[in-house]
């Protein structure tokens, strides 16, 4: 995600608990088979402005019901996107983030915060032994991205507003120059267990299209 001028791109992302793998096409054309929950496809390149998504259970050819019926709208030149297929299958709804940040300073890589667990509550996001990074972040929110030194760090997520844990993330590297998008997935009461799960991007993984 540099500077670096092209055509937007746009990678998927699947986090709902219930739904099966799916085929998803942008356009009627098949741009991506079989993604399966917690799995996250590579950058496609498209052309700017609007496009359409049609998501179906996988292995279905692109017929009979669909999963899911969205647009995206307004890709821009040179910017990075991540379609979220969010929320259990009976409520499923596409959300598109926009990753593309200028990078971090030096010395300094950049986080955030997209909770995607549909029975999960608001939660809190700190360091362990440090101040709160992210707070009373809610369902289908993504927060923007925050600066912080980099280094290995104990990341805790907590209820919003208490102090008991929900899951530790121990020893995890912010590598200096580095974009990371911690996601809370999965279900705290029943399968597929809460996780939670980090996308990372470099500047250099922003090429020309």
């Amino acid at each position: 995600m540099s500077v670096a001028r092209g055509n937007p791109r746009v990678r998927a992302f699947h986090t709902s608990p219930n739904a099966p793998a799916v085929d998803i096409y942008i356009d009627g054309t098949l741009a991506i088979p079989n993604l399966a929950f917690g799995q996250v496809s590579d950058y496609l390149a498209l052309q700017p402005g609007n496009h359409s998504l049609r998501i179906f259970p996988a292995g279905t050819s692109g017929q009979g019901q669909e999963v899911l019926n969205a647009e995206l709208e307004g890709l821009k030149v040179g910017e990075d996107y991540t379609a979220v297929a969010i929320d259990r299958l009976e409520h499923l709804h596409a959300m598109l983030l926009h990753d593309t940040t200028p990078p971090p300073s030096a010395g300094h890589a950049k986080v955030r915060v997209l909770h995607a667990s549909p029975d999960a509550p608001a939660v809190d996001i700190a360091a362990t032994g440090g101040p709160l990074l992210f707070k009373n972040v809610g369902f289908r929110h993504v927060t923007d991205f925050s600066e912080v030194p980099a280094g290995m760090v104990d990341l805790e997520v907590r209820p919003a507003g208490q102090t008991e844990t929900l899951m530790v993330v121990p020893d995890y590297t912010l590598a200096e120059g580095t974009m990371h998008t911690f996601v809370a997935l999965g279900l705290l009461q029943g399968q597929p267990a809460f996780m939670i799960m980090p996308l990372v991007t470099t500047v250099e993984m922003r090429m020309p299209a």
